[in-house]
């Protein structure tokens, strides 16, 4: 006889889902960290170019422009990181709520089993106490 699984309320996603959902986040969120960077390195080129070109830009507007760009990394970087903490917490809660699930259905089996034996015990009562009934 072969196990049949039945899909709980909570439950939305497999744990195989779950992971490849989460191999495809990280690999987005990586794809986008080397865009950024990528970003940061051609502004940092532009930057450097542009004094060559013509004396125009004065050092205040290069300090300005620079910090510009430490700031917008920072940004992204910020981002990165509390998008993977936010991943690793709900896969965290995800493994949680099967643990829990897991543990739920074991209780439940052990309960069906004990009540099927109790009914089993008290039927066989009854089957005795008929007057003529034998005893096996």
């Amino acid at each position: 006889m072969g196990k049949s699984r039945k899909k709980t309320k909570g439950a939305k996603t497999t744990g195989m889902e779950v992971d490849e959902v989460l191999e495809d986040t990280i690999a987005a969120a990586e794809s986008k960290k080397e865009e950024t960077k990528d970003q940061v390195d051609e502004a940092e080129e532009e930057m450097a170019d542009e004094p060559a070109e013509g004396e125009h830009l004065s050092a205040k507007e290069r300090k300005r422009r620079e910090m510009e760009a430490k700031r917008l990394l920072k940004v992204q970087v910020s981002q990165l990181k509390q998008t993977s903490k936010k991943l690793k917490k709900k896969d965290y809660l995800q493994k949680a709520e099967r643990r829990g699930l897991d543990r739920h259905v074991r209780e439940l089996v052990k309960d069906t089993k004990e009540a099927v034996r109790q009914k089993e015990a008290e039927r066989q009562e009854k089957l005795q106490a008929l007057p003529g009934a034998k005893i096996h």
